[in-house]
Formats: C-alpha cells, sequence, structure tokens
C-alpha cells in the first residue's frame, strides 16, 4: 500500500510539473550616483550619475556598459567641469540568490570638456583620459525585478600626450536597478 501510494504521489508529480524558471531576469537597466577622485593638475574630484545596462551571460557572467555625466571640481572653487565617456565591463556574480556579491574589471574612458582655451569663445579644449578598472560591490533584491546595491572601484587612466601620463583614481556609487 506505502508503494502504491509513493508511486501514486511521484507519477501525479511528474505530470504535473512545469519547466523550470529562473529567479531573477537576465537583462537590467539601471541608475548610479556617486562620487570619484582624480588627479589631474585642474581636477580632484567628481559628482557623477550613470545609466547602465547589463546582460546575464551564464555560469554567474555578466556583460554590461555604463554612460556617465559628471561634474569634475576643480581647484577653483568658482569653476567646475563636465565629464562623460564610458565603460564597457564584464562581471561575475559569486552568488546569484537575492543577496549578491560581485567583482569584475572594465575598460573606462572619460571625456573632460575644460570651456574655451585662452578667451577663445569658439573652440573648446577637450581632453580623453582612459584606463583599466576593477571593482566590486553588492547588490540585494527588493523584489524579483528590483535591486539596490553598492559598488567600490579603482582605476588607472591612462593620458596620451601629457606629462603626467597616468593618474589613479577610485570611488563608489550607489545604484538601483531594474531587471526584464
Amino acid at each position: 500500500m506505502r508503494k502504491t501510494r509513493f508511486g501514486l504521489v511521484l507519477l501525479m508529480a511528474a505530470l504535473g510539473a512545469t519547466e523550470a524558471q529562473a529567479q531573477f531576469a537576465n537583462r537590467r537597466i539601471g541608475f548610479e550616483v556617486g562620487g570619484f577622485t582624480f588627479n589631474d593638475r585642474e581636477v580632484t574630484a567628481g559628482l557623477s550619475f550613470q545609466i547602465e545596462g547589463t546582460f546575464y551571460i551564464e555560469n554567474g557572467f555578466e556583460v554590461g556598459a555604463r554612460i556617465p555625466a559628471s561634474l569634475l571640481l576643480t581647484r577653483q572653487s568658482n569653476k567646475q567641469l563636465f565629464g562623460t565617456g564610458g565603460q564597457i565591463y564584464f562581471r561575475y556574480l559569486f552568488s546569484e540568490d537575492s543577496l549578491r556579491p560581485y567583482a569584475g574589471l572594465a575598460i573606462d574612458v572619460l571625456a573632460i570638456i575644460r570651456g574655451n582655451v585662452d578667451g577663445d569663445t569658439s573652440s573648446t579644449n577637450q581632453q580623453v583620459f582612459w584606463g583599466p578598472q576593477a571593482f566590486g560591490g553588492l547588490d540585494y533584491f527588493l523584489v524579483d525585478t528590483v535591486s539596490i546595491g553598492a559598488r567600490g572601484f579603482f582605476t588607472l587612466y591612462i593620458a596620451i600626450n601629457n606629462t603626467n601620463a597616468i593618474r589613479p583614481g577610485g570611488g563608489g556609487f550607489l545604484n538601483v536597478h531594474f531587471y526584464f
């Protein structure tokens, strides 16, 4: 009798089972806000807002891109600069549960628009920096489609045709992401 009941339960479970589904979606879009340091002859730090998109590949790996808009603080209190650029990155999720620690590597590009040159209002001076970035962070899912988190990073910016070719920078961001 016990074997028959067990067999019946097993048969009903096999017939009633549905396809397995992942708990979280494979794509996300998000927003980050934070600050960073940047050592330049004129710039000291920056405040940044970023839009981010990510695609989950497999086995904990994701690829993504970020597009920032930055307000750069200078050594002169009455002068700020604008910066933009982008990042292409991959990251590894150490856990794929509702609490997700991760680490990753990126190629970061920062373009600083310095304004007009020597009083000439028809021209602007733009300088581009790029370099490798290492980052790590933690995301926490509030619900299946929304997460919040924090990320810290370190970047070695490289400037071509400049007397001080390497500029280290670092900082942190708070974020919110929407999965779909």
